[in-house]
C-alpha cells in the first residue's frame, strides 16, 4: 500500500465534506442538572436507519442492532402467519425478511485508531493507549470544569490550542522511545484545530474515501466527550460557540499523528491501520446485518400484534361529567401509566389524561447564583419565575438571607475544594459532618415532595411568573384543547407533576420529568394551576369561548414516581378531599414493585438509600406511544411500556393539535426511546457503565467511570439490568395515532423530519380507526 496524495484543490472540498459528515453524526448531551434523554444519532435521522446501522458498523467496527436471545424459527409458525409477516416485511423495506443467519458470518472487528495499533505492535498490553486516553479524557474535563476546579487556565483559547499547551510543557508519556517521538513532531502541530486538520490528513497520508469513517471512527471512540462538545457547539455562548467538536476531532487525530515513525513499509503499524479502512463489508456480514435487523423487525411487529389484541375490542368507557368528580392530568410518561390505570379501577369517578408533562407552560425559575430551565431542551421558555413576596419588608429579608447562604455555601464549596484547604477542613469539620451522617441513617422514610423542590412547592404564592397576558391565555388554551378539557370539566381537575426522588445519585435527574428539562413538573403543575384559577384570565377566556365553571377548582399535585404516591400541593385542610386521598394511598399499595420484592414500607425507604443503585426502574421497557382519547385504552393493561397523549380528532379540524404532538411529545418519546435502546444494544459506547464506579466530572458535566477514560453518557448498567438478567427490550417507537390516515399523512408530508423519521424507519406510526389499524411507510398504508 503506497501512501495517498491528492491535488489541494480537490482535496479542501473534499476535506470539508468529510468534516461536516463527521461531525453532524454526534448528537448533544445534557448536564446533569439537566439530563434528559436524546437519542444519539439524532442528527442522522435522514438517513434511514437500516443504512445508518450500517455505516455505523462500518466507521466503528461495532454492531447498533442485538443479537436475538434465540434464532429467529420460522417452522413454529403456521404458513398464513409467515407469509403475512413476509409481505408486511417487504411492503415496508422493499426486501426480504431474512430469517436464518449467514453460517460463514465473521465477528466484527472494532476499528482501532493508529495508536491502539501501535500499542499491539510493541506490545505495550494496552498500556499506550490507555495513557492517551487518559490524558485527552483528563485535560478536555480540566479545560470544561467551571464549578469544581480552583486552579484552572481561565486564557481565552479553544479546546485544542488549551491541549496542545498543555502537552508541550507538561506531559511525559513514560514509555521508552515515545517522549522524544513526541517532543518533536508536537513541534510541527498548528496552533488551531483549522490548520491542524489539514496538516495531519496530509502527513498521515490517508486516502480520501475514507475520511469520513475515519473522522467518525475517533469521534465515536470518545463518544462522551464528543455529544458533551457538541452540546456547547448547538447550545452554548461565547466567542468558542462551533469549534469545540472540530477541536476534539483534531486532539484525537494529533495523537495519531505524534505516535507515528513515519513508517510506511507493510509490516509497519501505519500500513494495517489504513488496511482496516480498505476491508469492506463481506457479504456474510452484511447478511448478518439483513439477519440482526429481520430479527429487531420481527420482535417489534409481534410485539405490535400483541398490543392490538389488547386494544381491542374498546368497551364504552366513562365519560360523564355528571359521574367523573375528579379528572387528573399525568404526564404521558410510561411510569404514568400504571398509576392512571390503577386510580381509574379503584375509583370510576376519576378520569385520567396525559399530556406533555411541561403542561404547556416553559419557564426558567431563577434563585440566587443559578437558573433552572423546566422544560426539554427541544423548547424555550416563555417566562421567567422568580422569589417575591406580598410583604415587601418580609421581601427583602428573605432576599438577603438567601444571598447570604448562597454565599456561605460557594465559600465552604472553595474551601472544600481547594487542593490545600481541602485538607485542612476535613481534619478541622469534618467531625461536624458525623451528626448529619447518623441522623440520616436513621431517617424516617417520607414520601413527600424531593426535598429539591420543596421550597418550590411551599413558596408558590412568593414565586412571580413574568409572563404577558397574551402568552398566559395562549398557554391556557393550549393546555384546555390538549386535554380535551375545554366544555368537559369536572368540579375538581387535579394537574400531576412528576419526579423522583433519590440520594447520592449524580443521575437523579434522569428520573425527573424529560419534558420539564430533567426537573419535576411540580412547578409547572402550580403554575398551570394559578393561571386556570385567576379571576382575571378566567374572565378574558370566557370572552374567547372558553368558558370554565365558576364552581371547578385546579389543584397541582406531585406524583413520586420512586415511592409511587400522590401528594396534593399547597391544598389547605378540606374533609372533601379524604375519599381522595385514600384511593391515592391504596394505589400505591397496588403499585409495589414485583420485580424488587418490596413491600410498602421499603419501598418509601428505598428514597433514602444511599446504596440503593436502583432506587427505581425509569422508563424501562418503553416501546410505544398512543395518540387518542383515554376512553379507548382505559380497560388495557398496558404493563407500564405505553406513553399515553390525550387527543380528540372530533376537535382537532385544522390538525394543529396532531401537528404538535408528533413535533414534540413524540420526538421526545423517540429520544427517549431510542437512548434506552442504545445504552442496551451498545452499553460500552451509550450507556453510563456501572454506577458502583461513577464519579462526577466538574460539578455536573457527566460521570468518569472510575478516574478516567470517556465521559460516560447514558443509562448505567444497573437501570437495564437487574445483576442476572436485561430487563430492557431494545426496540423501535411504535406510535398508534387515533385519527385518519389522511390526516396523519398531511401532517407527515408538511415536515420533512417527520417523514425522514418514519420513511426512514427510526419509528412505525400506525393509524387507529373503527378497530383497524393499519402502518405507514412512504405514502402507503398497509393493514397490521
Amino acid at each position: 500500500m503506497k501512501p495517498y496524495s491528492e491535488s489541494p484543490d480537490i482535496l479542501k472540498n473534499t476535506l470539508d465534506l468529510a468534516l461536516k459528515e463527521a461531525l453532524t453524526s454526534i448528537a448533544p448531551q445534557w448536564s446533569l442538572t439537566q439530563q434528559i434523554a436524546v437519542n444519539p444519532f439524532w442528527h442522522k435521522v435522514n438517513t434511514p436507519f437500516k443504512q445508518w446501522a450500517a455505516e455505523f458498523t462500518a466507521c466503528t467496527g461495532q454492531s447498533l442492532l442485538d443479537t436475538p436471545s434465540i434464532p429467529l424459527a420460522p417452522s413454529v409458525l403456521n404458513n398464513e402467519e409467515l407469509k403475512k409477516q413476509a409481505q408486511h416485511y417487504t411492503f415496508l423495506h422493499g426486501d426480504n425478511l431474512q430469517w436464518n443467519d449467514h453460517e460463514a458470518t465473521q465477528p466484527l472487528q472494532p476499528k482501532k485508531s493508529l495508536f491502539q495499533i501501535v500499542d499491539e505492535k510493541q506490545p505495550l498490553n494496552g498500556q499506550l493507549h490507555h495513557a492517551i486516553r487518559y490524558q485527552i479524557s483528563q485535560t478536555t474535563a480540566a479545560f470544561a470544569d467551571k464549578q469544581q476546579s480552583q486552579w484552572r487556565d481561565d486564557t481565552p483559547q479553544g479546546l485544542y490550542a488549551f491541549w496542545r499547551n498543555h502537552l508541550e510543557k507538561r506531559w511525559n508519556l513514560e514509555f521508552a522511545g515515545f517522549n522524544q517521538l513526541i517532543s518533536q513532531r508536537i513541534k510541527l502541530l498548528p496552533f488551531d484545530s483549522q490548520g491542524a486538520i489539514p496538516f495531519i490528513v496530509n502527513e498521515l497520508s490517508v486516502n480520501s474515501l475514507h475520511w469520513k469513517k475515519w473522522f467518525q471512527q475517533a469521534l465515536f471512540s470518545f463518544p462522551g466527550w464528543a455529544s458533551w462538545c457538541a452540546y456547547q457547539d448547538q447550545y452554548g455562548e461565547g466567542a468558542l460557540k462551533g469549534s469545540f467538536l472540530s477541536d476534539l476531532l483534531a486532539i484525537i487525530l494529533s495523537w495519531e499523528f505524534l505516535i507515528d515513525d513515519t513508517s510506511r513499509t507493510e509490516d509497519s503499524a501505519w500500513f494495517d491501520w489504513q488496511a482496516q479502512w480498505c476491508d469492506d463489508q463481506s457479504t456474510a456480514q452484511q447478511d448478518h446485518l439483513n439477519y440482526l435487523y429481520s430479527a429487531l423487525w420481527l420482535k417489534e411487529y409481534q410485539y405490535q400484534q400483541t398490543l392490538i389484541k389488547v386494544l381491542q375490542p374498546a368497551p364504552t368507557a366513562l365519560n360523564n361529567t355528571d359521574v367523573c368528580h375528579t379528572q387528573m392530568v399525568f404526564c404521558i410518561d410510561v411510569r404514568s401509566e400504571p398509576m392512571r390505570q390503577t386510580l381509574e379501577s379503584l375509583d370510576p369517578g376519576i378520569e385520567t389524561r396525559g399530556f406533555a408533562g411541561f403542561f404547556g407552560i416553559p419557564v426558567t425559575y431563577k434563585q440566587p447564583g443559578q437558573e433552572t430551565h423546566y422544560f426539554h431542551g427541544l423548547l424555550k421558555p416563555v417566562g421567567l419565575v422568580k422569589d417575591t413576596s406580598s410583604d415587601p419588608q418580609t421581601g427583602i429579608l428573605a432576599k438577603i438571607k438567601k444571598q447570604v447562604s448562597h454565599a456561605v455555601q460557594c465559600y465552604q464549596e472553595q474551601i472544600k475544594s481547594h487542593p490545600l484547604s481541602s485538607l485542612l477542613w476535613v481534619e478541622g469539620m469534618g467531625f461536624t459532618y458525623l451528626f448529619s451522617l447518623v441522623a440520616n441513617l436513621f431517617k424516617r422514610p417520607t414520601v413527600q415532595l424531593p426535598h429539591h423542590y420543596q421550597e418550590v412547592s411551599k413558596g408558590i404564592n412568593q414565586l412571580t411568573l413574568t409572563m404577558s397576558e397574551e402568552s398566559k391565555i395562549s398557554a391556557i388554551k393550549a393546555f384546555l384543547k390538549g386535554t380535551d378539557l375545554n366544555n368537559k370539566l369536572a368540579k375538581r381537575v387535579i394537574i400531576v407533576g412528576h419526579g423522583a426522588q433519590t440520594v447520592n445519585n449524580p443521575h437523579q435527574h434522569s428520573l425527573d420529568c424529560g419534558a420539564c428539562g430533567g426537573q419535576s413538573g411540580a412547578l409547572n403543575a402550580l403554575l398551570m394551576v394559578q393561571l386556570l384559577n385567576d379571576y382575571t384570565l378566567r374572565q378574558r377566556l370566557a370572552e374567547e369561548g372558553y368558558a370554565l365553571p365558576q364552581d371547578t377548582r385546579f389543584i397541582a399535585a406531585h406524583h413520586n414516581t420512586t415511592a409511587q404516591c400522590i401528594e396534593l400541593l399547597h391544598v389547605s385542610e378540606d374533609k372533601s378531599l379524604e375519599p381522595l386521598l385514600s384511593v391515592f394511598n391504596q394505589a400505591t399499595e397496588q403499585l409495589l414493585d414485583p420485580q424488587l420484592s418490596l413491600t410498602h414500607a421499603s419501598k418509601r425507604q428505598k428514597t433514602h438509600n444511599w446504596a440503593q443503585v436502583r432506587p427505581e426502574w425509569g422508563l424501562i421497557n418503553n416501546a410505544a406511544l398512543i395518540v387518542a382519547k383515554r376512553s379507548k385504552t382505559r380497560h388495557c393493561q398496558l404493563q407500564g411500556r405505553i406513553f399515553l397523549h390525550e387527543y380528540n380528532a372530533d376537535e382537532d379540524a385544522d390538525l394543529t393539535q396532531l401537528e404538535q404532538i408528533l413535533l414534540a411529545p413524540m420526538i421526545v418519546a423517540h429520544w427517549i426511546n431510542m437512548s434506552y435502546f442504545t445504552s442496551r444494544t451498545l452499553p460500552d459506547l451509550f450507556g453510563s457503565g456501572n454506577k458502583l464506579l461513577h464519579n462526577v466530572v466538574g460539578g455536573d458535566i457527566g460521570v468518569f467511570e472510575g478516574n478516567s477514560g470517556d465521559l460516560r453518557i447514558g443509562l448505567a448498567q444497573q437501570s437495564l439490568h437487574d445483576g442476572k438478567e436485561w430487563l430492557h427490550e431494545a426496540q423501535r417507537l411504535t406510535v398508534i395515532i387515533d385519527a385518519s390516515e389522511s390526516a396523519i399523512e398531511t401532517v407527515i408530508n408538511k415536515h420533512p423530519l417527520l417523514q425522514s423519521l418514519v420513511d426512514g424507519h427510526w419509528l412505525h406510526v400506525l393509524s387507529w380507526q373503527n378497530d383497524e389499524f393499519r402502518q405507514y411507510a412512504h405514502g402507503q398504508w398497509i393493514t397490521c
